[in-house]
């Protein structure tokens, strides 16, 4: 799995968690702007923006995705639930 560092200012706009990491279960590259994610700890979906900090997907970016993406999606935010499971971390 590769792990690369963002831009420290990254912080997820629900919950505030500073995002200054990512990793990449696939061990393929670094995020670019544009790159989809979620946040680790609310699950929100996120794009990068191309200085690498992240900003909430909009409902219409959402919508325009590939349906297999929008699949990947929402299955990443249940796993992401289930495992943050309301931790405060």
């Amino acid at each position: 799995m590769r792990t690369d560092q963002v831009n420290p200012d990254a912080r997820c706009p629900a919950c505030l968690k500073s995002l200054d990491g990512v990793s990449d279960p696939l061990n393929e590259r670094a995020p670019e702007g544009g790159d989809i994610s979620i946040c680790a700890y609310c699950a929100l979906p996120l794009i990068f923006n191309t200085d690498l900090t992240v900003r909430a997907l909009r409902v219409d970016e959402r919508a325009a995705l590939p349906k297999a993406l929008q699949w990947q999606l929402e299955l990443l935010q249940q796993v992401s639930r289930k495992v943050m499971g309301g931790r405060d971390a």
